[in-house]
């Protein structure tokens, strides 16, 4: 069992539903807080960063695409 935070939730929704995709920062904080959110785009990485500690050896599948934002890779690591 892994206990996410719902804005961890929505980012993890985010990346499941199209795996591979690359999301840009902004993308995430609107899939994750909304289109009027007052957030720095860096509270995307904290809250990756988090989702994937609690995901162990999972959270190896979300990958950073420097420059961009993240993705989840569909390969097995």
């Amino acid at each position: 069992e892994v206990v996410l935070t719902p804005t961890e939730f929505k980012l993890l929704c985010c990346f499941v539903r199209k795996p591979d995709r690359v999301y840009t920062r902004d993308q995430l904080l609107v899939e994750a807080w909304g289109d009027d959110a007052r957030v720095l785009d860096r509270a995307v990485d904290v809250h990756v960063c988090s989702m994937r500690k609690k995901l162990g050896k999972y959270g190896k599948g979300i990958v950073a695409v420097p420059g961009v934002g993240y993705k989840l890779s569909a390969r097995e690591k």
